[in-house]
């Protein structure tokens, strides 16, 4: 049953049982498919990387905890950070964008890149993101020198 969010300017539409039953339909996606060094970074790191306001809403949409659809990998940050992108899928509608994206860690997108086999065609919101993560492996990433 569709349900009215409004959260950071954007207005939507989204089913949070829906999206949860396509997820359990879905299997692995995203980073445990991929298991690249970089996506491994991103699983091992997840439970801290992701910001408070991007995690609540994960929540209020269905997710147990985000269930990404794609991540990548832009480079190094100051310190031990790398910056990620990467998106996950709800079933919902824009109803309404926020006049303005700077600055906040998340949007919504009508995209479907990348849709988890257990997800139907429509509705379909893509929530993209991108935040630092840090590096938490002990296998150093492929750009850095070691010595």
């Amino acid at each position: 049953m569709m349900q009215r969010l409004s959260v950071r300017g954007w207005e939507i539409d989204h089913d949070r049982v829906a999206t949860w039953e396509a997820y359990q339909r879905s299997g692995p996606t995203g980073p445990e498919k991929c298991g690249c060094l970089y996506c491994r970074n991103f699983v091992a790191a997840r439970a801290v990387a992701y910001p408070p306001a991007l995690r609540e809403l994960s929540v209020k949409l269905g997710l147990e905890s985000p269930r990404e659809s794609e991540t990548w990998e832009y480079g190094p940050e100051p310190g031990q950070d790398r910056l990620y992108g990467g998106f996950f899928h709800i079933i919902g509608s824009l109803v309404k964008a926020a006049e303005s994206t700077d600055g906040e860690p998340f949007l919504f997108s009508p995209r479907k890149n990348l849709l988890p086999a257990g997800f139907p065609r429509d509705p379909i919101l893509q929530v993209e993101f991108h935040f630092r993560v840090p590096w938490v492996l002990q296998e150093a990433p492929t750009d850095v020198a070691t010595t």
